[in-house]
């Protein structure tokens, strides 16, 4: 006790007499004790109550002696110990968490000496550093269950059979299921089966690495698993987990975190797709770019022919024999220039020139070249409308 004065005597005895023992052990105890009769009045204190400024309380009323904050629980107690002939308990706690504040716990006891009145003794313990300590284990406790109830990341444990033993409230939004539904679960009843297995298998593996004294085990492991809601839907989480040991440092249970990443998941997918779309778009643009040299270099060629043609049909007869294959060459010509103004459009190399057409005759024309490209396997079928208006733009 940290309050201390010289405490009220009791009758002389003999040395070595039990009574002048346990007199002497009264003294030195670490707990306080008062006897008191029937009216309250202090008969005995080995030392003043804890928290008190009186420093005698021999022959003093009780009410005296306790300090004024406490002085109705401790007359509570008395009186049911008194109406009810046995002991009673109390308690009491401080209002703040300081080094200075105490907290006590006692009780009353009623006592009958042979041919004396009732009395009644008072005992009383110092337990303010074990009320603090409970005091801290609550706050923290609060703050914990706080974080656990507020945050979006599921917490759970699970025993080294895979069963779930605790479940933040966060899992409920996650899984579908109930904080105590999935404290009935094993991990199996959540996992999609293929991420179950992965799920194990990590365990496992982690398990083998704890009992091998030449291998360190992971201090945790980061997965991403498949969750298999109630309603039947599947979302991605990415859980860390790690060990929970026991005072010897020995595993037995796994801590988990689990946080959704469904949306970034299908993110990642989305421009997984979109960089594969953009490969594609480069590589036909390569592929346009060579076509379009080759066309370039194509078209010089039958720029030469073309012309070629046309003078010797300046040259030759109406009725020459040569004639028919000269114009034959003249006509093949002029469909590879049309095919080649289109790969250069293609390439975008060549420059628009924008004519009035007759799109029907312009589908028929390239209907022969989109045959080739479908392949055998496709049969190609224009249905064309016959009254279509005529338009201005580049036949290529």
């Amino acid at each position: 006790m940290t309050h201390r004065t010289e405490s009220t005597t009791l009758p002389e005895t003999p040395a070595g007499d039990p009574s002048d023992l346990a007199a002497l052990a009264l003294r030195h105890s670490p707990d306080g004790a008062m006897i008191f009769d029937a009216h309250g009045i202090v008969v005995f204190a080995n030392r003043p109550f804890p928290g008190s400024t009186n420093g005698t309380c021999a022959g003093a009323d009780l009410a005296s002696c306790v300090p004024e904050r406490w002085i109705q629980v401790i007359q509570a107690c008395f009186e049911k110990a008194r109406q009810t002939g046995v002991e009673h308990h109390f308690e009491l706690t401080p209002e703040t968490t300081s080094s200075d504040s105490l907290a006590l716990q006692g009780q009353i006891t009623p006592i009958a000496e042979p041919g004396s009145d009732e009395l009644f003794l008072l005992t009383v313990s110092d337990t303010s550093t074990r009320w603090r300590d409970e005091a801290q284990l609550r706050v923290s406790a609060d703050r914990y269950r706080f974080l656990t109830d507020t945050i979006s990341d599921a917490i759970w444990t699970m025993d080294l059979d895979q069963r779930i033993t605790y479940a933040s409230p966060s899992i409920q939004p996650m899984t579908g299921y109930t904080v105590d539904a999935i404290e009935q679960m094993e991990l199996r009843d959540i996992l999609a089966p293929e991420s179950f297995a992965l799920a194990r298998e990590i365990l496992l593996e982690e398990l083998r690495l704890e009992y091998q004294a030449d291998l360190d085990s992971s201090p945790s492991r980061t997965l991403d698993l498949k969750i298999m809601r109630k309603d039947g839907s599947t979302l991605w989480c990415e859980a860390k987990m790690s060990f929970l040991r026991d005072s010897h440092g020995r595993p037995v249970g796994v801590l988990g975190v689990a946080r959704d990443i469904s949306s970034w998941r299908e993110a990642q997918e989305a421009l997984l797709e979109s960089e594969e779309k953009l490969r594609r778009a480069q590589r036909l643009e390569a592929v346009g770019q060579l076509a379009g040299g080759v066309a370039h270099d194509f078209n010089n060629l039958l720029t030469v022919v073309i012309g070629n043609v046309e003078l010797m049909l300046k040259q030759l007869p109406a009725d020459d024999p040569q004639r028919l294959q000269a114009e034959d060459i003249s006509k093949a010509a002029e469909r590879a220039a049309v095919l080649t103004r289109q790969l250069l459009a293609f390439s975008r190399r060549q420059m628009m020139l924008p004519e009035v057409l007759d799109l029907n005759s312009v589908i028929r024309e390239i209907s022969g070249m989109l045959e080739g490209l479908v392949g055998e396997s496709i049969e190609l079928d224009l249905d064309l409308y016959p009254a279509l208006d005529p338009v201005k733009a580049d036949p290529s």
